[in-house]
């Protein structure tokens, strides 16, 4: 696998719970599928850690810091705007 590829995988991992269904269904080869299981396993048990102590998911954090603005999920449900 080019590195390329397995750096597309680990991205689509990261900010994507539940992608390694999309992977199966995209003919993946089954250690890719396994590694990206394993991969949402993990974001989804840090995920619970972040979001009950800050409020936020490791992806609001990652979209706040790309985006320079302060990002929640919540805010969505409180009928915010995602980023500040």
């Amino acid at each position: 696998m080019k590195l390329s590829n397995i750096v597309f995988v680990v991205l689509l991992s990261i900010f994507c719970n539940g992608c390694s269904m999309i992977l199966t269904y995209a003919g993946a080869t089954p250690a890719t599928v396994s590694a990206t299981q394993t991969i949402d396993t993990i974001k989804l048990s840090v995920d619970a850690v972040t979001a009950t102590q800050t409020g936020k998911t490791t992806t609001d954090i990652a979209v706040g810091v790309i985006a320079g603005k302060e990002c929640k999920s919540t805010n969505v449900l409180e009928k915010k705007s995602y980023c500040e």
